[in-house]
């Protein structure tokens, strides 16, 4: 009944009948929210945007196509997208907010096009799929009827041939397909095995594989009573640079701070992902000395990542908070702890900097509520 209504809602909008657009709508909006049909709930309330304009609401138009279009129409059918696009462009210029309707209209063009373009694509590769039937199709037939004859000339001679031959090419066939799943069974068991270590932007370790390394180095340094130390580095401003420069330019400084780490670390020390622009550093055999040491190669060697022109004035950098082994850490998540609380007192104390937790406090609960306070 709520597609019945959506459908009726909208040839009612055709045709001018605001009001009675209006409720069949509602019923509808109502149906899907409490399904929790989150593509429907959107191209229904796009459908109150039209009606909300045509009877000369556009504040209010334009608001619920800002509610509909909260993460640009990614979390939508992509053939939905287009017309709400057009919609709010309509709804821009009747508020006379031109810029914004133009930018709209662009949005609608280049969607409307990517839509097209994946229409046409796939109709020609159905069409490709039904000229390859039709051309297979006849090319059977042709094999069949020069089968047919040459069963003709010499269908007793050839019997046994044809049965032996039969017989060693399925047993060939079996041995190959047999070989061709074992490989590819391997190749994808290894496939796994790397996407479930390594993150896949960067090359590193993805945080469950950083958490596995940190805790045999954490157990080493216990059972050999060596030195350890670990880093929570964070890149400053990483937000901002996404939003100024493009999710593209941030990839590209997570894979230009990857690479630079990968030149400037030790041999034993281990960087992984940690989570967005967070990574951890893990140095065995490290006192404060060398990690701090370490962290200063890496922060002065970070300045040097390029932003586009749109990111003038802008420059990478990153903060770190250190940690070190001792008698007070219990726990890899403790020692984490009081990496993550020195991290915020460089963040605190503004930015580009390497702080070291202090012992008194095991936790990054302690040292943030004692900074706010």
């Amino acid at each position: 009944m709520a597609f019945a209504d959506v459908r009726v809602c909208e040839a009612r909008i055709e045709l001018g009948h605001l009001n009675q657009a209006l409720a069949s709508c509602n019923s509808a909006l109502k149906t899907f929210t409490a399904s929790n049909f989150a593509d429907e709930t959107k191209e229904t309330q796009g459908l109150l945007a039209r009606i909300q304009l045509a009877q000369g609401h556009p504040e209010r138009a334009l608001a619920t196509l800002n509610v509909v279009l909260d993460h640009n129409g990614d979390d939508m059918q992509p053939r939905r997208v287009a017309s709400l696009y057009e919609w709010r462009a309509s709804t821009n210029g009747a508020l006379h907010n031109y810029r914004d309707a133009y930018n709209d209209l662009n949005e609608y063009v280049r969607r409307y096009t990517l839509s097209n373009d994946a229409d046409r694509t796939r109709q020609a590769a159905a069409l490709r799929a039904r000229f390859e039937t039709d051309r297979e199709i006849e090319r059977n037939a042709l094999l069949k009827r020069e089968l047919d004859v040459a069963q003709e000339q010499s269908q007793r001679q050839a019997q046994q041939l044809r049965w032996n031959a039969f017989a060693a090419a399925s047993g060939v066939a079996v041995i190959a397909l047999l070989a061709y799943f074992l490989i590819s069974n391997l190749r994808f068991r290894q496939e796994l095995v790397r996407l479930a270590r390594q993150d896949g932007l960067t090359g590193l370790p993805n945080r469950r594989r950083t958490v596995e390394l940190a805790t045999v180095a954490l157990e080493s340094a216990i059972a050999n009573d060596l030195p350890l130390t670990i880093a929570i580095i964070d890149m400053d401003h990483f937000k901002f640079i996404n939003d100024r420069c493009g999710h593209a330019t941030g990839d590209h400084v997570l894979k230009e701070f990857s690479r630079i780490s990968r030149e400037t670390l030790r041999d034993p020390d281990v960087l992984g992902r940690w989570g967005g622009e967070e990574f951890l550093l893990i140095m065995p055999n490290a006192d404060l000395e060398v990690a701090m040491a370490t962290l200063e190669r890496l922060r002065t060697r970070v300045f040097g990542i390029r932003l586009p022109s749109s990111g003038a004035g802008l420059r990478v950098s990153l903060s770190a908070g250190l940690a070190l082994h001792g008698k007070h850490v219990r726990s890899l998540d403790e020692f984490i702890a009081r990496a993550d609380s020195a991290l915020y007192v460089a963040k605190n104390e503004g930015r580009d900097l390497v702080r070291v937790s202090d012992e008194n406090f095991l936790t990054s609960s302690g040292i943030r509520r004692a900074t706010r306070q």
